[in-house]
């Protein structure tokens, strides 16, 4: 080998060290007045044997969010940011379950007797105006208003309140915690969070690895464990205990410039123990959640 062509292989190699050795400062920190529109899909598949019946069924529902992110507040001193999110649309289709089919829309006037009853029962979520602060890590420390939406919800005659179509409640689920320091690609992270549905606590332990970035994101895999731990609850007139365990593994993406989630693909399996009027119902659920940001 010559001694240019040594020197370039040199070059070539302290390049590609230096690349490599590349830290990037991952936190959650969007200006004030920034503004981010979500779509949000979720795809169920529940396999169950319902009380009394000696088939078996599979339950299917495909929901859609459309949500606004406003930034009222940027970071503070403490690196606070705060926020307020609006949902603006949603859909969902449900079938499988005799006498449960679902077909509603919010951006379509309800013709039928279950839209018309969803229709009024979600008229709360769109209404309302939910503010919630977060640090420098992506953590929701404090939601205001949540409280009094829920207790709408739940006067709504479709038992909406039992339901997980409140993303406010899940919004944890979709701002992706971050380490809040420089890291290089390969770093993992482990991070537990809490969200719930109609109240109900579901606990999250997850593991992040800063996989990659592409272009002006920082992509991110994410592979955790799900549990709900037992618990009594009414919905539409029946009494049920229920718990939960699973697990989820996926990827989030991150604008590098703020840490603002712009993209979320996620895989869920889960498996349910339910006891609906004394009588049990185990159920399997495989979930597809997908977000995608409309103004990147």
């Amino acid at each position: 080998m010559s001694t240019l062509s040594l020197r370039l292989l040199l070059c070539v190699l302290c390049f590609a060290g230096t690349a490599n050795a590349q830290k990037y400062a991952l936190s959650f920190a969007p200006p004030s007045g920034e503004a981010m529109a979500w779509n949000i899909d979720m795809d169920m598949d529940m396999h169950m044997k319902p009380p009394g019946m000696d088939t078996e069924m599979d339950m299917n529902m495909n929901m859609g969010i459309g949500m606004k992110l406003i930034v009222e507040e940027g970071p503070d001193k403490q690196g606070h940011v705060e926020v307020r999110g609006i949902v603006d649309s949603m859909r969902m289709a449900m079938g499988g379950m005799p006498g449960m089919a679902v077909n509603f829309n919010s951006n379509q006037p309800s013709t039928d007797p279950m839209g018309k009853s969803m229709e009024d029962a979600l008229g709360p979520l769109f209404d309302a105006t939910i503010l919630q602060t977060l640090n420098a890590k992506g953590e929701v420390v404090e939601t205001t208003g949540l409280d009094s939406l829920l207790a709408r919800l739940g006067e709504g005659n479709a038992g909406m309140g039992g339901m997980s179509s409140n993303p406010f409640e899940n919004m944890q689920s979709y701002i992706t915690p971050l380490p809040d320091k420089k890291v290089k690609v390969g770093a993992s992270w482990e991070q537990d969070i809490e969200v719930t549905s109609n109240g109900t606590p579901i606990h999250y332990a997850n593991t992040y690895t800063f996989t990659g970035v592409e272009g002006d994101l920082a992509v991110i895999q994410v592979d955790g464990r799900i549990r709900m731990d037992e618990t009594q609850t009414e919905q539409n007139g029946m009494e049920m205990t229920m718990s939960m365990q699973g697990t989820q593994k996926g990827t989030m993406k991150v604008r590098l410039r703020d840490g603002m989630t712009t993209d979320v693909d996620i895989a869920q399996i889960l498996t349910m123990d339910m006891l609906v009027m004394g009588m049990e119902m185990p159920a399997t659920i495989n979930s597809h959640i997908v977000l995608k940001s409309v103004n990147r």
